[in-house]
């Protein structure tokens, strides 16, 4: 009986950690990751419910329209927890894109909901923006759902299957909870009438660009990520139409020391960590003159990623990877898989992005076969130990646990996957290490814009002033930095250099579904927030 329970924790620190470093992502649908689902309602300020985050040393308030922490409410972005001490007064998800409204002229709305210098209908008092859907938590009480408090939970998921009902709608699978909290919901920009443009032809009711988001907030409290907020957001285009110029971006009003100590913050951006970072002027807080104050940073961790470009954007070796392949074909032998790589992949680079020394130290040469599909080589199958090249009882399955994420470690196991899949010896679509669970299996794009600046400089009610500064690439020239000031902060990706697609901006075509995550995260100084990183 240890030796079960040992396996399991293993397999759990195992998960925890790979999750941690690489917030791994997934798509939903009935089964567990097959292809995106839509949501056939639109958001609504009547479903709007206010949480809070608080499974780790970060606490802080965020409602299920994208806003997390709501000055001059509190907690704001306290940290460490039960201190009072607090960070930010404000951070809100955008997606901005160009198109023509009935008249034939260029717009670019920009969807969002935050408190202030909102664009707002001036009839009802709301957002031109991001609302909550309905049915993702429960309609009787006022919080999100938490995955800590079943009674926040919805009797059925409305992306999910009936066998979902009454567990977790967990991002690791049907029932799991690998964090030590985890938030779910949706949202979506339907509320948006401002322009004269309706992003459905058939549906006048919906405005907006018609963008749909699963939004998932992440808290481990294990030391390596116990000062730290995961945000990962999964933007579904379901208008009639594509977009050829995207941004995806998010803003931070910064408070570090209290929010009566917002004037004196000062603010780095490193381009080579993509992380951007603000302290106190003088290093005392309000109220109560507490010190000294901490450092706050926001991480930069995954991008959308291009598949068609021919580049390899992320510079990790190989390039248009996907997330939504199959498994490819298998390569059997250690020469046969490095000889591939060496035609396919630019081994130095590969070896330099993955951290391994040499070859021998990928997962995929040591076990001695590969699906190509698993296009960064870290996927494990089962371990055949009799050599019969099928699964046994008995035998470890590693990856191998199927396509709804549960082995029979898992609390919520229900037996081995109908189709087939746990133990087949190859990867499917919800095992982790592959595809929608592997975020290294994305040729991301990464941070194209980054701007500092005293809060108020730059509203979100003006579209195309903000359309300006957003799609502006990094001036990787310069060195920004902002002192003694009411801090705020761009962060965005489609920006690009010249050339690198057509456009110069990232497309969101119809029906597709791209990635932006990004990590708050708390240290006693630059050093300590640098290693959080």
């Amino acid at each position: 009986m240890s030796s079960m329970k040992d396996s399991m924790e293993v397999r759990n620190t195992k998960w925890a950690l790979v999750s941690i470093s690489t917030l791994l992502l997934m798509t939903v649908s009935s089964s567990v990751h097959a292809q995106r689902f839509v949501d056939p309602n639109k958001g609504d300020i009547i479903h709007t419910k206010r949480g809070i985050m608080d499974g780790n040393n970060v606490r802080t308030i965020f409602f299920n329209h994208g806003e997390v922490a709501h000055y001059p409410d509190q907690p704001s972005g306290e940290w460490p927890k039960g201190t009072g001490h607090t960070y930010v007064d404000g951070i809100c998800v955008i997606v901005q894109a160009e198109t023509r409204d009935s008249s034939g002229q260029i717009i670019h709305p920009l969807e969002t909901n935050y408190r202030e210098f909102n664009r707002r209908d001036p009839i009802t008092g709301g957002a031109w923006g991001w609302e909550p859907l309905p049915g993702y938590a429960d309609a009787t009480q006022n919080q999100p759902a938490m995955s800590n408090k079943p009674e926040t939970w919805p009797r059925a998921w409305p992306d999910r299957s009936a066998d979902w009902s009454g567990l977790w709608n967990g991002y690791f699978g049907r029932g799991i909870q690998n964090a030590d909290l985890e938030t779910y919901f949706r949202m979506d920009d339907a509320a948006d009438k401002q322009y004269a443009y309706r992003p459905i032809q058939t549906d006048s009711s919906r405005g907006g660009l018609g963008l749909q988001v699963a939004v998932r907030g992440f808290q481990w409290s294990q030391v390596l990520a116990s000062d730290v907020i995961f945000w990962y957001y999964e933007i579904t285009n379901i208008a009639q139409q594509d977009y050829t110029k995207t941004v995806f971006a998010q803003y931070v009003d910064w408070g570090i020391g209290g929010n009566q100590d917002s004037s004196d913050d000062r603010g780095l951006f490193d381009r080579q960590l993509d992380i951007a970072y603000a302290f106190d002027g003088d290093g005392v807080g309000q109220p109560g003159n507490w010190a000294p104050t901490g450092y706050a940073g926001y991480a930069f961790l995954e991008s959308p990623g291009i598949a068609t470009n021919g580049a390899d954007d992320d510079d990790d070796g190989f390039g248009d990877e996907l997330r939504d392949n199959d498994a490819g074909v298998k390569i059997t032998g250690v020469q046969s898989i490095i000889a591939y790589m060496q035609g396919h992949y630019n081994v130095p680079n590969f070896l330099s992005f993955y951290n391994y020394e040499r070859l021998d130290d990928v997962p995929a040469i040591q076990q001695g076969y590969w699906w190509t599909g698993d296009e960064n080589l870290n996927w494990r199958g089962f371990s055949d130990l009799n050599n019969n090249e099928l699964w046994d009882e008995g035998e470890t399955l590693n990856d191998d646990v199927g396509g709804d994420g549960l082995g029979p470690f898992d609390e919520a196991y229900p037996g081995p996957d109908a189709d087939g899949s746990q133990g087949d010896g190859k990867p499917d679509q919800g095992e982790p290490g592959y595809g929608i669970l592997d975020k290294d299996e994305s040729d991301q794009i990464g941070l194209t814009g980054f701007k500092i600046f005293p809060v108020h400089f730059y509203e979100l009610h003006n579209d195309e002033q903000n359309w300006n500064v957003l799609t502006t690439p990094i001036d990787t020239t310069g060195f920004q930095q902002l002192n003694d000031v009411n801090l705020g902060m761009y962060f965005s990706a489609g920006a690009r250099p010249q050339g690198a697609f057509p456009g110069n901006l990232f497309p969101l075509q119809q029906q597709a579904t791209e990635r932006f995550s990004m990590a708050l995260l708390f240290g006693n100084d630059r050093d300590d927030l640098v290693r959080r990183k």
